[in-house]
C-alpha cells in the first residue's frame, strides 16, 4: 500500500500558477464534434432522442405504479 504525500504549499503555488497560464481551447471550432467522431453522443445530446428518452420513463413509471397498487 502506498502512502499519499500532501501536497507542499511551494508546490500548491506552483499549480494554480500554472492553471492561470492555460484556460483551454479560444477556439473550439475543430474540437466541437470531437464526441460525434467517437462515438460518445447519448440519446440527451438531441432534443428528440431526450423527449423519447423521457417518454420512456414515464411509461416506466406508470407501469411501477400499476405493479404495485
Amino acid at each position: 500500500m502506498t502512502e499519499h504525500s500532501v501536497s507542499s504549499d511551494k508546490k500548491v503555488a506552483a499549480n494554480q500558477a500554472n492553471s492561470k497560464k492555460s484556460s483551454g481551447p479560444r477556439n473550439t471550432t475543430s474540437t466541437r464534434y470531437n464526441s460525434t467522431m467517437h462515438g460518445l453522443l447519448t440519446e440527451l445530446d438531441n432534443a428528440d432522442g431526450y423527449r423519447q428518452m423521457i417518454c420512456r420513463l414515464d411509461e416506466a413509471y406508470l407501469l411501477e405504479i400499476k405493479l404495485y397498487r
